[in-house]
């Protein structure tokens, strides 16, 4: 999951500097003990600041770039309890995700745990594996196989990548509806799992991803809610791509 309080702890900092810096334009404009010329640099300067952070908080970020902070170690090791990370919610407006990219994006109604998520979803982070049209399983060693090849993993140590085995472990708790490629979780929301036997391994069942959907899993794959509980993720429910972590300074880095 990512939380969104660090981005209102942010708009208060903003706003505070916007009025700072038009207190101290308006006593420069005020003050004599400075040349006229000297006070109308000064206080174009000051007007220009301002301007420019209100047009790149404002204007720009909401389009281009978003803040979120992590609050669970679903993502360990790549992102930690606590890191707050740079969101590019512009990437996906003109190139689809690819394999591997860490994603934010709206769970879908299936992914609820509590009653309250449901009316107030909070945005889950995960990583891309499954795309549109590939067929995907995972072993018990926690070896991810996408069209029937293992995904070469080199971000994930071994004591992360998972004990289950996927798409059978999406029975385990779940109660089946009417149809047997459907779901219903105990919040009585329900997903589709189309699945079928892989076809290099034919006692195994395996899951093909649907158009205008995605397949997303933790990189801490025991401890995290992703599609290998409730199913496939809409294209249209991602926000962009996590792309840097900016805090704290120890964790300053690139996401991969």
């Amino acid at each position: 999951m990512v939380h969104l309080e660090w981005i209102t702890l942010q708009a208060i900092c903003v706003v505070t500097v916007l009025i700072a810096l038009c207190a101290v334009r308006l006593v420069v404009r005020h003050t004599r003990d400075l040349s006229p010329a000297t006070r109308d640099t000064l206080s174009g300067l000051l007007r220009d600041i301002a301007a420019v952070v209100a047009f790149v908080y404002f204007l720009l970020r909401p389009f281009v770039v978003q803040t979120c902070w992590i609050p669970s170690e679903s993502m360990l090791p790549t992102l930690v309890e606590g890191d707050r990370v740079l969101v590019n919610s512009w990437a996906f407006r003109y190139l689809p995700p690819r394999r591997a990219d860490v994603i934010v994006f709206h769970p879908p109604r299936a992914a609820a745990a509590r009653p309250e998520d449901l009316s107030d979803p909070t945005d889950y982070v995960k990583r891309l594996i499954g795309l549109p049209g590939e067929s995907v399983r995972t072993d018990r060693d926690g070896t991810v196989h996408v069209n029937g090849r293992p995904l070469g993993e080199r971000y994930i140590p071994g004591d992360r990548r998972g004990s289950y085995e996927f798409p059978e472990c999406v029975a385990d708790g779940q109660t089946a509806a009417a149809d047997p490629r459907e779901f219903v979780t105990e919040l009585g929301e329900t997903f589709r799992l189309d699945v079928a036997p892989s076809p290099d391994l034919p006692s195994r069942l395996e899951t093909r991803v649907p158009a205008g959907r995605y397949f997303v899993l933790g990189d801490n794959r025991d401890s995290s809610d992703d599609g290998h509980r409730w199913g496939y993720l809409p294209a249209d429910a991602t926000v962009g791509r996590v792309c840097l972590v900016f805090w704290p300074p120890n964790r300053i880095g690139f996401v991969h």
